[in-house]
């Protein structure tokens, strides 16, 4: 918001208001031809922009915009230039879209006057779907994508790519269609610093927001188990006039070592699961919180991963992570407290650490031989065991955030685990 609106001077805003009537003024077509290109169109942005050249020159006249100065909008760890051509463009086309010369004017005023916004940081997902909006705590909520502002970005990308226009190379890896996004709100303050000269100030910013809603993403695979992939994070203003999709700062990736398949079965996600598995992330203290971050961030890969054998080494890993430390018998000990830690019958427990046992085997078969073992594990194939263990890797893992805190391993082993329902 703004404490003082910092003012056009005159007789410059005069010549600026004088310009920008003269695109809709009497027998001017600049509106109509304007709404024959689709929006957000390449081909709309280059018509304004070829008519928005006088503007810019009465900008260039101002304190504001000479010398190559200007603004730079700060956003979630990026930034973009308000230059004058910038500015120009802003005012042309809101009165191409039917603001008054004078509200364009007065709306660019109140833009650079802004000490802070409100925005949302939004990471569209794939892979996952649910009903309704659902708090997960920490500030962060899961929405149908649906029920984003009409004006979203990640809304408008989400729908031209499920309705067959675009294949959004920026959306995921392979593109993939998205329904639901991780969200959370942010004020981002200072919004604006001046640039003079070319130079600016940088604000440093908190990424405990962006954190936070990874750390979400990851405990959502736990859930199914499922593979939701990130579409990267979008910071979306959400105060005027800076709810113009022109001031999309574009999305941020953290690119992934491993692409998905192309098709990836959507699973739904229960509310009360995904408040359960993210809830208590954002519970544990920074240190456990790391080391379950890494868990989780291996079984996420896990999922991703279409050759057994690469799934069999990283669900291993997420789970040796966890459950061992220290050399010693790798195997027995992974296999004998993932069953401990679960709250589960007796036999289940001991199907679960036969599970993990034969991954184990699995998974030491491939790293000497360089293969997946042809012979059968209980009479399981290599892939059927690979299979299996996942869905109870996830139920080791769950267990281990229900718990909130590192077993006391030498009791658990004494008393048998869990007391068994």
């Amino acid at each position: 918001m703004a404490a003082d609106i910092e003012r056009i001077p005159e007789p410059q805003r005069t010549a600026l208001v004088a310009a920008l009537q003269r695109l809709v003024g009497p027998g001017v077509s600049h509106r109509q031809a304007y709404s024959q290109f689709s929006e957000g169109s390449a081909d709309r942005s280059l018509f304004v922009h070829n008519i928005d050249r006088p503007t810019e020159s009465v900008l260039l006249e101002t304190a504001i915009f000479a010398d190559r100065q200007g603004f730079m909008l700060h956003g979630e760890g990026s930034w973009r230039g308000i230059y004058a051509r910038d500015a120009a463009f802003f005012l042309c086309r809101r009165v191409l879209e039917g603001e008054s010369p004078s509200e364009a004017v007065s709306n660019l005023e109140k833009l650079i006057s802004m000490d802070d916004a409100n925005a949302v940081l939004v990471m569209p997902l794939g892979g996952v779907t649910i009903s309704h909006e659902v708090n997960l705590g920490n500030g962060i909520r899961i929405v149908p994508i649906e029920t984003l502002p009409e004006n979203s970005q990640v809304r408008s990308i989400a729908e031209k790519y499920a309705q067959g226009q675009m294949e959004p190379g920026s959306q995921s890896f392979p593109p993939m269609e998205q329904k639901v996004a991780l969200i959370c709100d942010k004020t981002v303050r200072p919004l604006l610093t001046r640039i003079v000269d070319g130079e600016f100030e940088r604000p440093d910013y908190s990424r405990e927001a962006a954190e936070n809603l990874e750390d979400a993403r990851l405990a959502l695979s736990l859930i199914g188990p499922s593979c939701p992939l990130s579409g990267g994070i979008t910071l979306e203003y959400r105060e005027p006039p800076l709810d113009d999709p022109y001031f999309w700062a574009g999305t941020r990736f953290q690119l992934s070592e491993v692409a998905p398949p192309a098709f990836v079965k959507a699973v739904e996600i229960s509310p009360d699961d995904a408040t359960a598995v993210v809830s208590s992330v954002f519970s544990l203290d920074e240190s456990f919180r790391a080391r379950i971050r890494l868990a989780l961030q291996r079984f996420s890969q896990a999922m991703k991963r279409r050759p057994h054998g690469d799934r069999a080494i990283d669900l291993s890993i997420a789970l040796e992570s966890l459950l061992v430390e220290g050399p010693g018998e790798l195997r027995y000990r992974l296999a004998l407290r993932a069953a401990l830690l679960v709250d589960e019958p007796l036999e289940k427990r001991k199907e679960i650490r036969r599970t993990l046992a034969d991954l184990y085997e699995v998974r030491s078969a491939l790293v000497h031989d360089g293969v997946l073992p042809t012979r059968n594990f209980h009479g399981k194939k290599a892939s059927e065991v690979v299979e299996d263990a996942t869905v109870v890797s996830a139920r080791v893992l769950r267990s281990f955030l229900a718990a909130g805190k590192e077993p006391d391993w030498p009791n658990l082993e004494l008393t048998g685990g869990m007391p068994a329902p």
